[in-house]
């Protein structure tokens, strides 16, 4: 039996990595939209403006999907809140002195959820790769679809949602791999990703 050329495996390596930080990218960047990744709210405390910039000081509460954020419902940060101090500069200055212009405090309001939640996912990230390399390394994807139940479950009903979307999940991917009707899903899965 010989062995397949090396521009073959050099392919097939490359197709394997490019899926494990195609499903990595997708996984991440469903993680900060609102109610996909996460739920969350800010308020404003205070603003104090200095000229060219100011201070904003926030309230936040944010509860992360424990499908996306999985390092963080690990070490317990899965329901957080706290307090946060961001600088933020104005959108733009007019007149003839120039004065700025500054954002609504909605904007305001968004970019600070928007740095809370990236601030967490750049912890979960490494995490998503690594569940990610795993499933291509035993060369089941069809563990994906139980991760898209625990998104979909968290956008419907948050966390509890979240944990019945995987435990759903979980019962899809041993149907699909144990029935004979499973079979037949499991082979149009599979050549999907061929």
């Amino acid at each position: 039996m010989t062995s397949p050329p090396p521009e073959e495996k050099c392919i097939v390596l490359l197709r394997r990595a490019l899926l494990i930080l195609g499903f990595t990218f997708l996984f991440t960047l469903l993680a900060i939209f609102p109610m996909v990744g996460y739920y969350g709210m800010a308020r404003i405390n205070s603003i104090e403006y200095f000229g060219s910039y100011a201070y904003v000081k926030f309230e936040y509460e944010a509860t992360y999907n424990p499908s996306l954020y999985p390092a963080s419902w690990v070490f317990g940060k899965g329901v957080i809140s706290g307090n946060f101090t961001m600088i933020t500069l104005p959108l733009a200055y007019k007149g003839e002195i120039p004065r700025p212009v500054w954002g609504s405090k909605k904007d305001i309001l968004d970019k600070a959820m928007l740095m809370i939640v990236i601030g967490e996912l750049k912890a979960n990230l490494p995490t998503i790769l690594l569940i990610c390399l795993i499933i291509e390394v035993i060369e089941k994807r069809i563990l994906h679809l139980m991760i898209l139940s625990g998104i979909v479950g968290f956008f419907m009903a948050e966390v509890m949602g979240a944990f019945i979307g995987l435990a759903t999940g979980v019962f899809m991917v041993i149907y699909i791999e144990r029935t004979e009707t499973g079979v037949i899903l499991r082979r149009l899965w599979y050549k999907f990703w061929k």
